[in-house]
């Protein structure tokens, strides 16, 4: 059975995975507002393509997730209880991906094909999808799942500095493919038509983005150029620290990016800058409170109950008669030489 250490790493290399396959159908909502056949699709068609990206970008902030958990809150060492965190959090990301699928695919079928072809076409996607990544998956799924023992896990807390490190550099991996695609995306739709007939604020807000999500790219590769440059790939403990540092800076960076690439998007849809700014903040706060907010709160839970457990286990070890803690004789002599 393989230990926690290579659980973890798997964990977070599917992570990986479904953030390449996420990346590819954010750009392509976020690249067709700027078309001109974006114009011509039916009204129902342009709100799926809003609703489409709504949930892409859900599925980015929760395929994000466990890198920003793992930091944040067990500071890169391998528990049970990451494992398991990310399990979860990668079964829901792959919902809100299969309904993006399923309206990409509507959206296509609906310019080359009359009714119902479209709804068909975005149904095979719905259907295909559940049943590869739910329903299959679900049909093989053993009665019992082993667990791994409680002294293997004890074993692989004292994981090596190394293991840290590599976990640090996946996880950088796993964000930078989408600051990538969106960079990428950003500085090919100054050149479309598209672009050009946006209102000069817009434009503008696009600049800011390009910016933002360029910052989070350089962010997200310097762990590596750390590692090479400044230790001469040595594993210590001020790489490891830096590169995390260094990764939750890009991250905030990204969502921020994110987030001004929406208030474009929707304000140009509706024709609302209320409506591109609601949007924007929207975004801001789930991604940012899901990956800081929430996992910040974890670990000061956490570290509190551990706290609690401190403080309460002297007094049960005297409830039970068990000897005296070390201070209790040093106490007690210095209070017989005050008398």
């Amino acid at each position: 059975m393989p230990g926690l250490s290579s659980k973890v790493q798997n964990s977070l290399d599917e992570a990986r995975m479904l953030m390449l396959g996420t990346q590819v159908l954010v750009g392509f909502h976020f690249e067709a507002v700027l078309q001109h056949g974006f114009d011509r699709l039916p009204d129902g068609a342009r709100w799926a393509m809003v609703v489409g990206l709504g949930l892409l970008i859900a599925a980015v902030g929760l395929n994000l997730w466990p890198a920003a958990h793992h930091v944040l809150v067990w500071n890169g060492e391998d528990r049970r209880d990451q494992v398991v965190f990310t399990n979860r959090v990668l079964c829901w990301a792959l919902a809100p991906v299969a309904a993006g699928l399923t309206i990409d695919m509507y959206v296509v079928a609906e310019v080359v094909a009359a009714p119902p072809i479209p709804a068909l076409a975005g149904l095979a996607g719905a259907v295909t999808a559940v049943a590869a990544w739910y329903v299959w998956p679900w049909t093989r799924r053993p009665a019992r799942p082993k667990e791994l023992p409680m002294e293997q896990e004890h074993k692989d807390r004292g994981e090596a500095l190394e293991q840290k490190i590599r976990h640090m550099l996946t996880e950088a991996r796993m964000t930078l493919p989408g600051a990538q695609a969106l960079l990428g995306f950003g500085t090919v739709a100054v050149l479309m038509q598209g672009f050009a007939e946006l209102d000069r604020s817009l434009q503008a807000v696009h600049l800011v983005s390009v910016g933002l999500i360029a910052l989070s790219t350089v962010l997200l590769i310097a762990p590596a150029a750390f590692h090479r440059v400044a230790t001469d790939g040595e594993n210590t403990e001020l790489v490891y620290r830096t590169g995390s540092r260094l990764l939750l800076a890009g991250m905030a960076t990204l969502a921020l990016g994110i987030a001004a690439e929406t208030w474009v998007v929707v304000e140009k849809v509706t024709a609302s800058r209320v409506a591109g700014i609601a949007a924007a903040s929207a975004v801001a706060i789930v991604l940012l409170g899901m990956w800081f907010g929430w996992t910040a709160w974890k670990r000061r839970s956490l570290a509190g109950r551990g706290a609690g457990r401190s403080r309460v286990s002297p007094r049960l070890r005297r409830a039970r008669g068990s000897p005296p803690s070390p201070e209790g004789p040093r106490t007690s002599t210095s209070a017989h030489g005050a008398r």
